[in-house]
């Protein structure tokens, strides 16, 4: 079967930049004479990556790693963001767990001794929360929407009785706690904070009847967008509870964002162009498992055949099957009941502008790419 090649790829890949990892903590740690020099953080055999995008305005990169501490459905890190603002830091995201977001309040604190005020989770996946309570220590007011904290009490529910059918859980979750947002808001919600101005917008990409969590954190003045878990940047993405269609016409929505910088929650940050290749392959994947129904061919026979693309030369391919079959069963119901998948009502737009040419053309082409051999099953 096609999909033991990819995970027999994936674990290597994660061998390979674990060795990776660990050489380059070696090589800066000990020099050319033997002589110990100051080593860079290299927690849990991880390093990252802290890029500035604008003048107070930061990211923390973690290197593509699976953690053994956490949920191991949530083992990658994704992205966090901080502001440094005359008032305080606002962080957006922390991480998959304490320890990461621990790297992060390290790396602020090189940059300032002002508080943490403020943390901004952007929705309810674990790579995106676990690390709230570390912020929650500096006394951080933590701030999502209000469908992102339904969701975190469900997922808080989940892990519960996961914790007991799994024995090795209890001991991944060690010391993690999982905290709840402090203050929430619903549809669009904005602030400022010495001087930043802050904006966080809800974004309907969730099935119709569940929480709408997920939300987008817009810097005006720096034209930054910062994304979560909505946008990954050549990973798979976690599907989560979210509506491909929906999902779809989100992004399309934030391409018309006066934005130049988009931060994704896993991967570099990007270009509008990348971020509407990303939304290339969505409609590329929902494509792919529409035609695989409508052919009534099942779940494994459409895994086989989507795999086997060059559309999945991705990170973190073992999630690649729960997003096939996210998509698949989502159609499915849809098809059963003899209704098209909903479409969102239009996610607010500020600041306005007319739509890039470019962008549509960059999803078009990367459909004409990939549509055609993936849909023939080509190599």
């Amino acid at each position: 079967m096609e999909w033991k090649r990819f995970r027999l790829l994936a674990r290597w890949e994660c061998l390979r930049r674990l060795a990776r990892s660990i050489l380059t903590c070696l090589a800066v740690t000990v020099g050319v004479t033997g002589v110990v020099s100051s080593p860079p953080l290299c927690a849990a055999n991880q390093l990252y990556e802290v890029r500035q995008l604008a003048p107070h305005t930061f990211v923390w990169i973690p290197d593509d790693m699976m953690d053994q501490n956490g949920d191991p459905n949530f083992n990658r890190s994704g992205n966090v963001g901080f502001v440094i603002t005359n008032d305080g830091v606002i962080v957006i995201n922390t991480a998959n767990n304490p320890f990461h977001a621990r790297e992060v309040l390290y790396e602020i604190r090189q940059r300032t001794d002002l508080p943490v005020r403020m943390v901004i989770d952007t929705g309810s996946q674990g790579d995106e929360i676990l690390g709230n309570e570390v912020f929650a220590e500096q006394r951080a007011t933590i701030i999502a929407s209000s469908g992102a904290e339904a969701q975190m009490r469900s997922y808080q529910s989940g892990l519960v009785k996961r914790m007991s059918l799994d024995p090795e859980l209890p001991r991944h979750m060690r010391g993690i706690h999982l905290t709840f947002p402090t203050q929430t808001f619903q549809g669009t919600t904005s602030f400022s904070m010495g001087g930043q101005e802050i904006r966080v917008l809800s974004l309907n990409c969730d099935e119709p009847g569940n929480a709408e969590g997920d939300a987008a954190v817009f810097l005006p003045r720096e034209k930054v967008i910062f994304l979560g878990d909505l946008y990954v940047n050549g990973y798979v993405p976690q599907m989560g509870s979210r509506n491909v269609q929906r999902w779809i016409d989100a992004l399309g929505n934030v391409e018309k964002w006066n934005a130049t910088t988009y931060v994704p929650g896993h991967g570099d940050p990007s270009t509008v162009k990348t971020l509407a290749n990303f939304r290339g392959f969505l409609q590329w994947l929902q494509a792919g498992v529409q035609a695989g129904i409508q052919q009534g061919k099942s779940l494994s026979a459409v895994e086989d055949q989507l795999l086997s693309s060059s559309a999945f030369n991705l990170r973190a391919l073992d999630l690649a099957p729960k997003a096939i079959a996210a998509v698949y069963n989502q159609l499915a119901r849809a098809r059963a009941a003899h209704v098209a998948p909903n479409r969102s009502s239009p996610s607010p737009v500020p600041q306005s502008r007319t739509a890039n040419p470019a962008t549509d053309s960059a999803v078009k082409g990367f459909l004409n790419r990939i549509s055609s051999r993936a849909l023939n099953g080509a190599h």
